[in-house]
């Protein structure tokens, strides 16, 4: 017997950077967008902190979902780290 499943993705949802600069940890968000089970590839890229103006090397591991998120780019759990 064969059944037929609808997947859902839902919506695509905004990803952010969070600045190298331990003594800013700006959360900026991008102008990218992802479903939270999609992962891409993204960078290198220099980036600059609006509130810093410090510039660092970002890639898709800097990338995730918001401020308690794990990153876009890899799939540890947040205990892990």
């Amino acid at each position: 017997m064969f059944r037929r499943f609808k997947i859902k993705l839902g919506q695509k949802e905004p990803l952010f950077l969070t600045c190298k600069n331990s003594d800013c940890n700006n959360i900026m968000m991008t102008q990218f967008r992802a479903y939270r089970a999609e992962r891409g590839l993204w960078g290198p890229s220099l980036e600059e902190c609006p509130r810093c103006k410090e510039t660092h090397n970002y890639d898709q591991n800097d990338l995730h979902f918001g401020p308690n998120e794990v990153g876009y780019g890899h799939s540890e759990s947040p205990e892990a780290e």
